[in-house]
């Protein structure tokens, strides 16, 4: 099951956000920090906001592991 690392796109903004909510949605610090529905959405929002700025950004790099239009992976580096 190889994966290919990429430069992530715009596009990707709304997905990394969504992947990782959905992946420490569970957490005990993340239901703490964000406690309510609502709470959970605007901090998507936000993610979602701060990502797509990212991509954007030439000083930062997005990285995204993909398998087959699957990903699952973020890091920044700046």
């Amino acid at each position: 099951m190889p994966l290919e690392v990429s430069e992530a796109w715009p596009d990707d903004a709304a997905r990394i956000p969504e992947l990782y909510l959905t992946a420490f949605g569970p957490n005990a610090m993340l239901r703490a920090q964000s406690p309510s529905p609502d709470v959970r959405i605007a901090l998507q929002s936000l993610l979602e906001k701060t990502t797509l700025a990212e991509t954007e950004n030439s000083n930062t790099t997005v990285l995204v592991a993909r398998h087959h239009r699957l990903w699952f992976l973020r890091k920044r580096f700046l």
